[in-house]
């Protein structure tokens, strides 16, 4: 849930940022994020895997347990960074309470159990509507459908790939150097390639591409 809504926020903070008509721009913006994500993924991985390896050859047997220890730390770190971003009030938050103020005089009641209501309504199934609304029903389900088959072949390979490595017989280390660190190169420069793709061609042809 952390993960998911972390992904959320950090694409509303890149729109809200650079503007809904700025097209350009938003496309250079979606590059810097991806480049942003698979940092924190890439050589995140770095720093635990070898820092596994390094605690495991020293002896320690819950070398693990240390090793997401000092991944929270890292984490806790820049979290502390995040209060530092900017945000203005958009538009979007206003009518946000706005519709929460509606829902609630509708509910007639201020309680408990009518706040969370409110909150459900408002938080999920509000942006879940307005998504099947501007969109029409059908479009709404392909854009869905094309993101799920997408990321499900994605998300496979992210659990099983380090499992893969490990069992024909590569190091933590190896993992670390060749699928972390020259991963997270490999990946940086061709996003960097691809937001250019986007920019001079436009997402729909650049996505064929």
């Amino acid at each position: 849930i952390a993960s998911a809504t972390q992904d959320i926020t950090i694409d509303a903070l890149r729109i809200e940022q650079i503007g809904e008509h700025e097209g350009k721009s938003m496309q250079a913006g979606a590059a810097m994020a991806v480049v942003g994500w698979w940092t924190g993924y890439k050589l995140g991985g770095v720093i635990a895997l070898n820092v596994a390896e390094f605690l495991e050859l020293a002896g320690f047997e819950n070398y693990w347990q240390i090793t997401f220890l000092v991944l929270g730390i890292v984490v806790i770190i820049f979290n502390i960074g995040l209060m530092f971003v900017h945000e203005s009030l958009s538009t979007s938050k206003n009518f946000q309470i706005e519709t929460d103020r509606l829902i609630q005089g509708k509910l007639g009641s201020s309680n408990l159990v009518a706040k969370s209501i409110v909150w459900i309504t408002g938080t999920v199934a509000g942006p879940v509507l307005s998504f099947f609304k501007k969109n029409g029903f059908n479009i709404a389900l392909a854009i869905l459908g094309f993101v799920f088959l997408f990321k499900i072949g994605e998300a496979f390979l992210g659990r099983m790939s380090v499992i893969f490595y490990k069992e024909i017989g590569f190091t933590k280390s190896d993992i670390a150097f060749y699928s972390k660190g020259l991963g997270w190169i490999t990946t940086v420069v061709f996003t960097l390639l691809g937001g250019l793709f986007a920019i001079r061609m436009g997402l729909l042809k650049a996505m064929f591409v």
